[in-house]
């Protein structure tokens, strides 16, 4: 007996389609409803809990560009506050320089003054 014959004596043969339906077809479809049903009603979850979700994040995001700006207004003010002390810093110096030219001048009109005193017979 060749492979062919073995193999056509195992299947049997039909003339057509067999509509003969099992229990186990049926535990296939019903469970492949089930597994689908249960997959959608997980995904709109899913979906509503990500929606969640980015919403939060959003608003999340709002609040930090907000304090992001405020930020940004306090280093303004603080370079501007720099920049004045700066401006602050330069006066005092000049006005140190100025004063301390005045007390040059100031001691040697002292000592002119002193010179003169003791170049004076009367004064000794």
């Amino acid at each position: 007996m060749t492979i062919a014959e073995t193999i056509a004596h195992m299947v049997p043969a039909t003339d057509g389609f067999e509509y003969t339906i099992s229990a186990g077809n049926l535990l296939t479809i019903a469970s492949f409803i089930v597994f689908v049903t249960v997959y959608v009603v997980n995904s709109r979850g899913a979906a509503k809990i990500l929606a969640v979700r980015l919403s939060t994040v959003d608003a999340n995001m709002e609040d930090f560009k907000l304090e992001i700006k405020k930020l940004g207004e306090i280093l303004i003010s603080q370079v501007k506050q720099d920049g004045r002390l700066n401006l602050l810093e330069q006066r005092l110096m000049q006005e140190g320089l100025r004063l301390d030219a005045l007390g040059h001048n100031v001691g040697e009109f002292k000592n002119m003054v002193l010179q003169d005193t003791l170049k004076r017979p009367e004064a000794r």
